[in-house]
C-alpha cells in the first residue's frame, strides 16, 4: 500500500469519526427531550393523544342564515315624452371637419401606372444570291 492509500485511510477514518459524534449528539438530544429508548436502539417520542388533551376542545356548529328567495318581476323602463332636450344644448357644427381628407388616394382607387409600349426592331434582311451550283437556293426555305 502506498502513500496515497494510507491519505485516503486516514481522511475515511476521520470522516466516520465525525459521523459518529453526530450520530450521538442526535441520540442524547432525542433522550434529552422525552423519548424512550425502544427495541434495536431505536428512540420513540411519546406523543400526547387527543383524548389526554386538556381541556377537552367544544366544536359547536357556525350559525348560517339563509333567506328564502325572492322573485321579483323585471323592472320596465318606459320612455318619457316630456323630456326635451332644451336648445341651448342642440348639436352644433364643428369648426373644422373631424374627418380630414388625405390628398393622397389609397391605392385600391388608383389605375395601375400605363404599361411602356415596346419599340420593335426592324431588321433588314437581304437573303443571298441564289447559286444553282452549290445549293444555297434550296438552304432558303429548309
Amino acid at each position: 500500500m502506498g502513500l496515497e492509500g494510507v491519505a485516503q485511510l486516514l481522511v475515511a477514518g476521520f470522516e466516520l469519526q465525525a459521523v459518529r459524534s453526530i450520530r450521538d449528539a442526535v441520540r442524547a438530544n432525542l433522550l434529552a427531550a422525552g423519548g424512550v429508548e425502544g427495541p434495536l436502539g431505536t428512540i420513540t417520542n411519546r406523543v400526547p393523544t387527543a383524548a389526554s388533551a386538556e381541556p377537552t376542545p367544544r366544536i359547536e356548529p357556525r350559525l348560517v342564515h339563509r333567506p328564502d328567495p325572492r322573485f321579483e318581476p323585471r323592472e320596465v323602463i318606459q320612455p318619457q315624452p316630456d323630456r326635451v332636450i332644451p336648445d341651448q344644448f342642440a348639436p352644433i357644427e364643428p369648426e373644422r371637419p373631424t374627418r380630414l381628407i388625405s390628398p393622397l388616394l389609397p391605392p385600391w382607387k388608383q389605375l395601375p401606372p400605363p404599361a411602356p409600349t415596346p419599340e420593335y426592331i426592324q431588321v433588314k434582311f437581304d437573303p443571298p444570291k441564289a447559286d444553282a451550283n452549290t445549293g444555297t437556293m434550296l438552304d432558303l426555305f429548309i
